[in-house]
């Protein structure tokens, strides 16, 4: 979301003067596919289950607004996108939400100095959310892509992280 900000043009992006994305999954649509590959179904699952459960307690709140059965109906993040996220903010279906809201396309106009870190063994990220070429063109796109760190497990020694360290020294340039 900083990043699609950040890329838009918005007035309110002059005020933020560094941005950090750490595991951005920069194309949705990439990314759904990558966590429908088999090695993510228990994070997939998992996910699943928690946002289903988030919506089903929004049922209950708003009874008028969403539709118990339709809820049911969900088993898989592209229904759930379909069913709920692309309806509930002005989309035609999921993947006019995933063509309008990934990232990748409003890096080129970014005009903050922006760190992307994103490992190469994240297996929630497509390789299009590696984009090498851009970075290495761009003076505001600073992107590291290490072979480790995973999805957010970037752990380190003595309980520092890679990913915290690199924000911090990134954060402390001038």
């Amino acid at each position: 979301m900083l990043l699609k900000y950040l890329g838009e043009g918005n007035p309110g992006a002059k005020a933020i003067y560094k941005a950090i994305a750490v595991s951005a999954p920069l194309s949705l649509k990439g990314s759904l596919a990558r966590l429908e590959e088999r090695q993510n179904w228990l994070y997939r699952n998992v996910f699943l289950w928690s946002m289903k459960k988030k919506l089903a307690n929004k049922q209950q709140e708003f009874p008028d607004k969403l539709d118990k059965g339709a809820i049911k109906t969900i088993k898989s993040l592209l229904d759930f996108d379909n069913i709920y996220t692309a309806p509930a903010h002005g989309f035609k279906d999921a993947y006019d939400y995933y063509a309008k809201s990934s990232s990748l396309q409003f890096l080129p106009a970014i005009t903050t100095p922006t760190y992307i870190l994103n490992a190469q063994n994240d297996t929630f990220l497509s390789p299009d959310c590696f984009p090498k070429a851009l970075a290495a063109e761009s003076t505001y796109i600073h992107l590291e892509s290490p072979l480790h760190g995973g999805h957010v497990g970037f752990v380190g020694t003595n309980n520092l992280y890679y990913n915290e360290l690199k924000t911090l020294s990134f954060l402390n340039e001038h």
